[in-house]
């Protein structure tokens, strides 16, 4: 059955684990499991847009946007060759946010608003709102942030017809905060990032949460008292001790030795 919707047991396994994995803190163990469900994928080739999908996804929320880019490109090549317009949706949304938080934020936005469009002429929700965030942050990197505002209170809205946590919710509010700094509200900016810490912590994501600390931090350096966040950036920063450093860490390292 798991057959008819592209899914096979051990490659979808691996592909959550691997974002479970990552949110704990596990980054290395994350990577091995990424690599296992798209080499499950390969063997068992009905699965491959799942695994490559999930691939994407996993690079987004490392922050890692070459990697982004490529396995978004991979899912559209599966998705037109398996005929599953679905993944080249999805593909679009994650290729559309490495363009434009890198070098093109017009352009990514245009590709993002794109496959909102499409998803919702599917009538499909799933990760809606995780999409909107994605959308909101190549927002802020053009300069809009009252537009970045507007998708996220959308995605708010959205979540709120969940009735389990939602795994993104701390990262929104960590949008919001970067919105309302573009904005010059440094208060409601702080009330944002603190919420976002609250939530990352009650759902035991350390990743999450070690990139809100870092956005304080950040905060607190140019317009505030540092001290007390870097205590929490560097207890964070231990959980990621012996393994290799993804672009948050490497930020979050640069910003503790400031």
């Amino acid at each position: 059955a798991m057959a008819r919707i592209a899914e096979h047991p051990a490659s979808s396994c691996n592909g959550w684990a691997s974002l479970a994995s990552w949110a704990l803190g596990r980054s290395d163990e994350s990577l091995r499991q990424a690599e296992a469900s798209v080499r499950l994928g390969e063997e068992n080739r009905y699965a491959l847009s799942t695994a490559a999908q999930q691939r994407a996804l996993f690079h987004q929320l490392r922050n890692e946007t070459d990697e982004t880019e490529y396995w978004a490109q991979r899912t559209r090549e599966i998705g037109r060759e398996q005929d599953f317009p679905m993944r080249i949706v999805q593909a679009d949304i994650y290729r559309g946010w490495a363009i434009g938080v890198t070098r093109a934020p017009e352009e990514g936005m245009a590709l993002i608003e794109e496959g909102l469009r499409q998803f919702r002429v599917a009538e499909a929700r799933l990760n809606e709102a995780y999409y909107l965030g994605l959308h909101a942050d190549t927002m802020i990197h053009a300069g809009r942030p009252d537009d970045a505002l507007d998708a996220l209170n959308t995605a708010f809205d959205r979540m709120a017809t969940t009735t389990r946590s939602y795994f993104f919710a701390s990262e929104l509010h960590r949008l919001c905060a970067r919105a309302l700094r573009v904005q010059e509200d440094l208060d409601g900016a702080r009330g944002d990032l603190q919420t976002s810490l609250e939530i990352a912590r009650g759902q035991a994501a350390t990743a999450f949460a070690l990139r809100t600390a870092t956005d304080l931090l950040d905060l607190e350096l140019a317009d505030g008292d540092p001290e007390p966040v870097r205590a929490t950036v560097a207890t964070l920063l231990k959980v990621f001790d012996g393994q290799s450093p993804t672009p948050d860490v490497v930020r979050a390292r640069q910003l503790l030795s400031l």
